[in-house]
């Protein structure tokens, strides 16, 4: 359970994200994301004035996953082989998504 003065953006956004990877991005809402985090859904307007701007932050979020996954993966790699690894490895990550 996450008590309210421990509430905080990044835990929002992680515990919506989880609920959309589970559910899919119909499920969002913040009443199941509160419930995920055991705290009335009240307390995520503190974080996030609507539905949609919750959204735009677990989009964000799964993309800067992508990002620093295939940074990480294309250090010491240049040119052609890079591309080549950069497409391959964008899209596997997209196809694993639910």
């Amino acid at each position: 359970m996450v008590q309210k003065r421990n509430l905080s953006e990044a835990k929002v956004v992680t515990a919506a994200a989880k609920l959309v990877d589970e559910q899919g991005g119909d499920a969002l809402s913040f009443s199941r994301v509160a419930a995920e985090l055991a705290v009335k859904p009240q307390a995520l307007y503190a974080y996030f004035s609507s539905k949609e701007t919750l959204k735009v932050a677990v989009i964000v979020h799964f993309l800067d996953g992508i990002t620093a996954a295939i940074s990480q993966a294309l250090i010491g790699i240049s040119g052609e082989r890079a591309l080549e690894e950069y497409g391959h490895m964008l899209r596997r990550l997209l196809l694993a998504q639910p």
